[in-house]
C-alpha cells in the first residue's frame, strides 16, 4: 500500500504500473511457494515480461487489458499446472473468486474486530496500568509545558487536517489495498481454482428444443435467402454503376451500411459455430452453412469497400480505423470458419486460432501509434478540407506527422493550439516509451521554421469538418 502511494498518488501512470506489477507478482508468489525447475521460472518470467511490454510503451486500457491477463495467467498456471484452455478457464473464475474473496476476507476482519470474545480485559490488568498511564499523563503534560520543543513536536505529531485531498487518499488507500489483498493471501484464494465446477457453472445448458437440426436448417434457408439481397443490393450500387436514389450520396449509403454489416457478420460467425454440431444429421445442412459463410465473406467484403468509399470522403478517424481492424478479424474468422467446414474441423479447434488470431493483432496494436497514422493519411489525402481541429486536438499523439509535412515543406499546422500542449513525461514514474518520443516531437515542431498555414488564423473559429461516426 505504501508503494502504490509512492507510485500513484497525484502521479500520472506509466513505468510506475510495471514496478508495481512486479510488486504484486512477487508478493503472489511468496504467498504461492510454489515448486518450479529453474527453466519453468524463466518461461514464467518472460510471459509476464511479454504482457507487461504494451504498459512500457504506452499506457492505455488495452495494455493494461493485457498485463492483467498475464499476471492472472501466469499465477493460475502456477496453481493449477493446466494448458492453455484451463488457464483461461481459471481467469474467468477469477473475475467472480477475487471480488468474493475481498469481500468474505473483509466480513471476517470485521467479524474478529467485532466479537466481544477479544475484546475481554481482566480486572486486575486494568488496575495494574491505572497508576502508571494516570501519573505518566501528569508527566507528560508538565514537561510539553516545560520544553517549547517538545510542545511544537506535539502540536506537529497531533494536527489532523481533514480537507477532501485527505479523504481522497484514504479512499484510494482502501482500494489499493482490496486490489493488494488478493496477491498477498493468493494461496488460499487458489484453493478454489481447482475445483470442478464454480456454483453458478453449467446452468445455461441448451435442451434441443428451440435449437435443433430443424430449426437451424429453416434458419439458414431463411438467412441465405435474406442475404443474398443485400448482397444482390451492394453489387447493383457499389460496383454496378446503378445511381442511387434522389437526395443520397454514395458517402451516405456506405455510412449507413458499414457498421451495422459488420455486427450482423458477428452474429453470423456465432450462429455458424452453433450450428456445427448439427452437420451431421444432413449433407444439405454443410452445404446451406457453407453458401452462408461464403455469403458474409461477401458482406464483409462490401463492408469494407463502404468503409472506404467513407473515409476518402469525410477522412480516417479512430472510430474508422478501430472499424476497419475489426472487419479484417471478422474476415479472417469467416475464412477460418470455411475451411473448418471444409476439413471437419471442431469448434475448438476454430475457436483457439481465431482467440490466438485476435490476442496477436490487439497485442501490436498496443505498440502502433494510431493518432499518427490517422494524422498522416488525412494530411496526405488533403485537398483543402483538412479538420485542422481534429488534427490538433484528438489525434494530437500524431504531431510527429505534422513535423514531417512540415520540414518537407508544407504549411506549420496547429499553431494556435500549441499553447494548450505539455510535456508529457514529467518525472520517471509517468515514462512511457511513446510519451517520451513525443516529448522529443514537440521539441522537433518548436523548431520548425516552415511558414504557417493561410487558414490557421480562423481554426479556432471553424466548425470540423468530419463525420465522427
Amino acid at each position: 500500500m505504501l508503494l502504490a502511494d509512492f507510485l500513484f498518488w497525484k502521479h500520472s501512470v506509466g513505468l510506475s504500473l510495471f514496478l508495481f506489477s512486479a510488486a504484486l507478482g512477487v508478493a503472489a508468489v511468496v504467498s504461492l511457494r510454489p515448486v518450479m525447475s529453474l527453466a519453468e521460472w524463466a518461461v514464467a518470467t518472460a510471459l509476464w515480461f511479454a504482457s507487461a511490454l504494451p504498459v512500457l510503451e504506452y499506457v492505455q486500457l488495452i495494455s493494461v487489458l493485457f498485463l492483467g491477463l498475464g499476471h492472472f495467467g501466469i499465477l493460475v498456471w502456477m496453481v493449477i499446472r493446466s494448458p492453455l484452455i484451463g488457464v483461461m478457464r481459471g481467469i474467468a473464475r477469477l473475475s467472480y473468486l477475487i471480488p468474493d474473496f475481498v469481500l468474505k476476507t473483509c466480513l471476517a476482519i470485521g467479524g474478529s474486530v467485532s466479537n466481544r470474545r477479544h475484546m475481554v480485559i481482566r480486572k486486575d490488568t486494568m488496575s495494574g496500568w491505572v497508576l502508571p498511564i494516570g501519573l505518566g499523563s501528569v508527566f507528560l503534560v508538565l514537561f510539553l509545558a516545560a520544553n517549547p520543543v517538545l510542545e511544537n513536536w506535539a502540536d506537529s505529531l497531533f494536527e489532523i487536517e481533514l480537507s477532501l485531498d485527505s479523504f481522497r487518499r484514504l479512499t484510494f488507500w482502501a482500494v489499493v489495498a482490496a486490489l493488494v489483498l488478493p496477491f498477498v493471501l493468493f494461496r488460499q484464494m487458489a484453493k478454489q481454482l481447482s475445483a470442478q465446477a464454480l456454483p453458478f457453472e453449467g446452468q445455461f445448458d441448451f435442451d434441443g428444443r428451440l435449437i435443433n437440426a430443424q430449426s437451424i436448417t429453416n434458419s439458414l434457408l431463411m438467412f441465405n435467402i435474406m442475404f443474398l439481397l443485400q448482397n444482390a443490393a451492394d453489387v447493383t450500387f457499389l460496383w454496378g454503376g446503378i445511381a442511387l436514389p434522389e437526395g443520397m450520396t454514395y458517402a451516405t449509403y456506405a455510412h449507413k451500411g458499414a457498421y451495422p454489416l459488420m455486427g450482423t457478420s458477428v452474429l453470423a460467425g456465432v450462429f455458424a459455430v452453433m450450428s456445427r454440431r448439427y452437420l451431421e444429421s444432413s449433407a444439405w445442412l454443410r452445404v446451406l452453412l457453407i453458401v452462408w459463410v461464403v455469403q458474409n465473406l461477401f458482406l464483409v467484403g462490401s463492408s469494407l469497400a463502404r468503409l472506404d468509399l467513407y473515409i476518402d470522403v469525410y477522412g480516417l478517424t479512430y472510430l474508422r480505423l478501430r472499424a476497419l481492424i475489426g472487419m479484417w478479424l471478422v474476415m479472417t474468422g469467416m475464412m477460418l470458419l470455411l475451411w473448418q467446414l471444409w476439413r471437419y474441423r471442431s469448434n475448438l479447434w476454430v475457436t483457439k486460432m481465431f482467440a490466438g488470431i485476435v490476442l496477436s493483432t490487439l497485442y501490436i496494436c498496443c505498440f502502433v501509434n494510431f493518432a499518427y497514422v490517422i494524422a498522416k493519411t488525412n494530411i496526405a489525402q488533403n485537398d483543402g478540407q483538412l479538420d485542422v481541429s481534429y488534427l490538433c486536438t484528438d489525434t494530437r499523439d500524431g504531431i510527429q506527422a505534422v513535423v514531417t509535412y512540415g520540414k518537407d515543406g508544407g504549411s506549420k499546422h496547429c499553431l494556435p493550439y500549441r499553447h494548450s500542449w505539455s510535456p508529457q513525461v514529467e518525472g520517471w514514474r509517468d515514462w512511457s516509451r511513446r510519451q517520451a518520443r513525443l516529448d522529443g516531437s514537440l521539441i522537433a515542431y518548436d523548431q520548425l521554421e516552415t511558414r504557417a498555414a493561410p487558414s490557421q488564423i480562423d481554426d479556432m473559429r471553424r466548425p470540423n469538418l468530419y463525420q465522427y461516426d
